[in-house]
């Protein structure tokens, strides 16, 4: 399509070389020197195009496609005053099945289905979504292709019938691509069903985090992803690219900038600043290639006053055993350090034991610090057995298995 299409047009192609492909400000430099009409290039390649200084003028038309383009960086795009384009579709349906122009806000001011092509949203049963609700993309029409050379297996799941079609042996496509349709009849792309993440019960979709995280604005680029921590739970960590003037956050900063807008589930638990995002040989993130976790018990600010009080001391070192962290000061704040209303339960019930005080879960919310809980402590009621407390730690304990009750 890219090399066909504008050369049946009357179009001239130009293609960048290796090194050119490579070095961002060779690139931009070939565009600007080619009096260039029209850039196509994936939302990782334009980024590092305009972090290089590039500046898309008026008169030129960017073509971004492979990944979701974030509005954040369409309206970085669209400053010059070039006209930016949101593609859509995967190769199986040859590739283009939904384009949308983006106005100089990044919202969708001309979205089109393409021609012979059908977009359906369904969700887990097979049954159309309504309006607004979160569905995976399936699509027909003639564009479709006939399936994987060689493996039947594969190309049954993923090129199924469409139940929905008027003629006989119509099939769908499942891209595995969440979306929902807006009231205009626009398409919402959401990401990949397989990025989506179950948290403590709650599924979350990783790009609404990333989306937050490039609002704060000193942030190039961020991939978030569920890893495992030490302690067996899926838990998200946050892989973040800094823009080349701004100095690093502090892990807590960042968290509170997050808490004003997410929900305590959504926030990552670990920030891990790279130099650069890993990529495919296509210009995709490799988040295969993001490195692990190398500390999940940095605090990532400063640790602040020490506990000073044998109740400061007892109540730090029940957050730093219950959040796996160490150097908790007594400014800290729990909920951002990565707390959350589990955990609080878990450190309701440690204090119980350790201190024999019947600390309530509220008291975590109420006096969300070690200095101003270690005050509050007096006020609570005491136990009658401490001992006979149970003891909720950080470690997951093997459990024997139980029988599901649900029908």
């Amino acid at each position: 399509m890219e090399l066909c299409l504008p050369l049946t047009t009357g179009a001239r192609l130009l293609l960048a070389d290796r090194e050119q492909a490579r070095d961002p400000q060779r690139m931009a430099a070939l565009i600007d020197s080619a009096g260039t009409a029209l850039v196509q290039a994936t939302p990782v390649t334009l980024r590092m195009l305009l972090d290089c200084g590039w500046r898309p003028g008026a008169g030129l038309d960017i073509l971004s496609g492979g990944e979701k383009l974030h509005t954040e960086l369409a309206v970085r795009l669209a400053d010059g005053g070039a006209r930016v384009w949101d593609l859509y579709g995967p190769t199986e349906t040859t590739v283009w099945s939904t384009t949308s122009r983006l106005d100089p806000r990044g919202r969708p001011e001309d979205w089109q289905l393409r021609g012979n092509t059908r977009l359906v949203l369904l969700d887990a049963r097979g049954e159309p979504v309504a309006e607004g609700a979160v569905g995976e993309i399936c699509i027909g029409g003639t564009g479709l292709g006939w399936g994987y050379h060689g493996r039947p297996a594969q190309s049954a799941a993923a090129f199924v019938p469409d139940p929905f079609a008027d003629r006989p042996g119509a099939r769908l496509y499942r891209t595995g691509d969440l979306a929902r349709r807006r009231s205009d009849g626009s398409l919402e792309i959401l990401g990949r069903a397989d990025h989506q993440v179950k948290i403590r019960g709650h599924r979350i979709e990783p790009g609404e985090i990333e989306s937050a995280l490039l609002a704060l604005g000193h942030i190039r680029a961020v991939v978030v992803r569920a890893v495992q921590h030490p302690d067996g739970d899926q838990r998200l960590a946050a892989y973040l690219v800094m823009k080349e003037a701004a100095a690093a956050a502090a892990h807590d900063e960042l968290r509170a900038a997050l808490l004003a807008t997410l929900p305590d589930y959504m926030v990552p638990e670990a920030f891990v600043t790279l130099e650069a995002l890993p990529r495919t040989p296509n210009g995709k993130v490799d988040r295969r290639a993001l490195p692990p976790v190398a500390d999940w018990g940095a605090v990532g600010g400063s640790t602040g006053a020490p506990p000073r009080t044998d109740r400061e001391r007892a109540v730090a070192a029940v957050w730093e055993d219950v959040l796996g962290i160490r150097e908790i000061g007594v400014d800290h704040d729990f909920f951002q350090l990565g707390g959350h209303s589990l955990l609080a339960t878990r450190v309701s019930v440690r204090l119980r034991s350790a201190l024999g005080i019947d600390v309530p879960v509220r008291a975590l919310f109420e006096h969300p610090t070690v200095a101003a809980l270690a005050t509050a402590l007096p006020g609570y009621p005491t136990v009658a057995s401490a001992a006979s407390a149970p003891v909720l730690g950080a470690r997951r304990r093997t459990r024997r298995p139980v029988a599901d009750a649900r029908p």
